[in-house]
């Protein structure tokens, strides 16, 4: 009895793991858990692009956009800039997702390093467009920069886990 419940435990947790993590990663980006750094990464975007690549069917359409719905009103952003992110980077990897499974770690982390680029420049042109006035994208870029290169530790780091 108890042996059937743990392991009834064990598999509710590994296919809401995906999610869960990803909802964390949100938490941790907009509290600042990095602070004391002088660039803090955004996880999410890294957490988005492996779970779809290796646990897509784990990860719901409408729990991304409840991830983005959070990561907008903790982040007091205009509700659905990171919503609408968040969703084209998941259909984007989505639709690729047989061609990054089976490419190399290099290719698929350049991948992450081009999808997050153009993640990049539309939040840079929301925010200018919103601002009205040419915003410095050099700070946004090199947070999106350290995300990408956390990536080879964050996919250890979630591999172990997940196997």
């Amino acid at each position: 009895m108890f042996y059937d419940m743990l392991l009834r435990y064990k598999l509710f947790l590994k296919y809401c793991f995906p999610l869960f993590s990803i909802f964390i990663a949100v938490i941790l980006d907009r509290f600042h858990v990095f602070r004391a750094l002088p660039l803090e990464p955004n996880l999410t975007f890294p957490m988005i692009y492996y779970w779809t690549i290796h646990r897509a069917e784990l990860l719901p359409v409408p729990g991304i956009f409840l991830a983005g719905i959070l990561d907008d009103a903790l982040g007091g952003t205009y509700l659905g800039q990171n919503t609408l992110e968040f969703l084209f980077l998941y259909g984007a990897v989505l639709g690729q997702r047989q061609y990054l499974l089976n490419a190399s770690f290099f290719m698929s982390w350049m991948v992450l390093f081009f999808l997050s680029l153009g993640l990049m420049v539309i939040e840079w042109g929301i925010a200018s467009l919103i601002s009205q006035a040419w915003l410095d994208a050099t700070p946004l870029f090199l947070e999106n920069t350290l995300s990408v290169v956390l990536y080879p530790w964050l996919t250890y780091l979630l591999n172990k886990i997940k196997d």
